[in-house]
């Protein structure tokens, strides 16, 4: 796994040289290169054979020279192992060009041996990044001792785990900064040293467009303004940061600086307000770059359904049972019927089925059903009778529900259900 270089100011060629996106096929037979190169136009697209029609002329979108996607977490810190471990593992289907985290990334606030425990700990969380390259941020948490002060032996620790911190590298037509906001000596600000270092990474970036990492909302910063005023003068789109646990963004002077958070626990867990754990993926086409907020758990596996549970799933609601059936009289206030059960799937299958009314004046016979075990391919009739008594006369229609707990091949379980209405009294 990729880590950021020992010097402070370096490159880095493991991302430069990261293979090119795949290209993505698309509708009509015609494929879009997702960073990869096209011709200049494509004129026409020609009928297929024996399809009648003269050859279409298409309009298509202009390649990109540049294209790429980056995703950006929040702090996690431990608070919620499992969400983070499936945030990781969600980021590997999106396969984007490296993962950036904002800090505070272990709990710490503790002594060395501790603290090194946990970055082992930490590891072995983003372990199914493999190839991905994985580039810190670090956060007070990860600094910081139990007295709760950014401590030089703690900063050391960082720097064996993970190199500088704070550093540049260079991804196609994009720089890339990382900042520590934490430093020793510079709690909560950017130092003389670092700030010297972040003028020449800004001044050297030769019209690239530029995008800032830090942990600390720059805002909170002893000399945010200075920050700000120097950020204005070169052409900075974004600067990602964490710290608070929760999301937000806002626009300053043409910068976008938005919060984000992993899987820390936030004070305010309302997601309307920006209290939800999540993801960012950030998309750079040429000068176009664009993020979206993707909450944690929104992710599936392409794996995640298999046809043999698509295909039984949509049998049973096709065969299961029909939808409606009519009564047949049996007297005064009184209709039977019989509930035909058929099971499409290759595997046997237990039905729980019900019957009611919403006034509960329909009285069915028998009131209980037991369940029902249906082998596969296997049909059943089950005879039922309802009658009312003539002084409660129902205004409502009887339905027989079906319920079929189903366990899927991934041994989830469905509780799946299909009603049958009553109809012709």
């Amino acid at each position: 796994m990729a880590m950021p270089p020992a010097a402070a100011c370096s490159d880095r060629p493991a991302v430069a040289t990261r293979r090119p996106p795949i290209c993505r096929a698309l509708l009509l037979g015609i494929v879009l290169a997702v960073g990869c190169h096209l011709p200049a136009s494509v004129m026409a697209a020609s009928p297929a054979p024996g399809e009648p029609g003269a050859e279409a002329p298409l309009t298509l979108p202009t390649p990109a020279a540049d294209e790429f996607q980056f995703v950006v977490l929040g702090d996690s810190q431990f608070h919620d192992p499992p969400r983070f471990n499936r945030l990781i593992d969600d980021i590997r289907h999106l396969n984007p060009a490296f993962v950036v985290q904002v800090g505070d990334m272990i709990e710490g606030y503790a002594d060395p041996d501790v603290v090194a425990a946990e970055w082992a700990r930490f590891r072995q969380q983003i372990a199914p990044l493999d190839d991905i390259p994985f580039m810190p941020v670090p956060g007070n948490h990860d600094l910081y001792n139990a007295e709760r002060l950014a401590d030089p032996l703690l900063e050391q620790l960082y720097r064996a785990q993970w190199g500088a911190t704070y550093y540049a590298f260079d991804y196609r037509h994009v720089r890339f900064i990382i900042l520590n906001s934490d430093a020793p000596g510079a709690e909560r600000s950017i130092g003389a040293v670092q700030w010297r270092w972040l003028e020449a990474r800004l001044a050297e970036a030769a019209g690239r467009q530029i995008i800032l990492f830090m942990h600390r909302p720059p805002a909170s910063l002893e000399n945010a303004e200075a920050l700000h005023a120097l950020l204005r003068q070169h052409p900075v789109r974004y600067l990602f940061y964490g710290h608070q646990h929760h999301y937000h963004f806002q626009v300053r002077d043409g910068i976008r600086y938005v919060m984000t958070n992993a899987a820390a626990t936030g004070a305010l867990p309302i997601p309307e307000v920006g209290g939800f754990h999540h993801l960012l993926l950030v998309s750079v086409r040429d000068a176009e770059i664009r993020y979206a907020v993707i909450p944690a758990d929104s992710i599936r596996a392409p794996d995640t359904v298999t046809p043999a549970d698509n295909q039984d799933l949509f049998d049973l609601h096709r065969q299961l049972a029909p939808p409606a059936l009519a009564l047949t009289a049996a007297g005064e206030n009184r209709w039977t019927v019989s509930l035909p059960l058929f099971n499409p799937t290759t595997r046997a299958l237990t039905l729980y089925l019900q019957c009611r009314s919403q006034d509960h004046r329909w009285i069915f016979t028998p009131a209980a059903i037991a369940p029902v075990q249906l082998a596969a391919g296997a049909r059943v009739e089950l005879p039922m009778a309802l009658h009312f008594d003539a002084t409660r006369r129902p205004e409502s229609t009887p339905v027989c529900e079906v319920q079929l707990p189903y366990q899927t091949s991934h041994g989830a379980w469905i509780d799946y259900r299909r009603d049958i209405t009553l109809s012709g009294f």
